[in-house]
This record gives C-alpha cells, structure tokens and sequence, in this order.
C-alpha cells in the first residue's frame, strides 16, 4: 500500500509568530508525522530558514 502524503497551507507558522493558528498548524503538521504519514507543509516566507528544510518528520516549505 502506497504511503499517504498531506500538505498542508498555513500562511504563518510558530516560526513566524505565535498564536493559535500557529500552534494548531504545527501541532496537527507535527502528528501526522508521528503517526507515520509523509506532510509537507507549504507556507510564506520565514526568516533566518532555508527555501526548504525537514524538522519533526515534517518537510517544511517557504
């Protein structure tokens, strides 16, 4: 059976600032990985980060 893959679209991560829509975006990101399934979250600019980086069993995207 192939691997499911999400992604995600959050306009602004922890990264960015923190806030409730920040927390859940991450938290729900960070679970999925957890529970074994490939996410890739898409979202704006951040700075001091690379165009792409993985942390926490996610593949984060600016």
């Amino acid at each position: 059976m192939k691997q499911k893959h999400i992604v995600m679209l959050s306009r602004t991560l922890p990264f960015h600032s923190m806030g409730g829509m920040q927390a859940i975006a991450w938290d729900l990101a960070c679970q999925f990985a957890a529970d074994g399934l490939k996410i890739t979250v898409i979202t704006t600019h951040i700075p001091n980060m690379p165009e792409h980086f993985f942390q926490n069993g996610v593949r984060w995207w600016r």
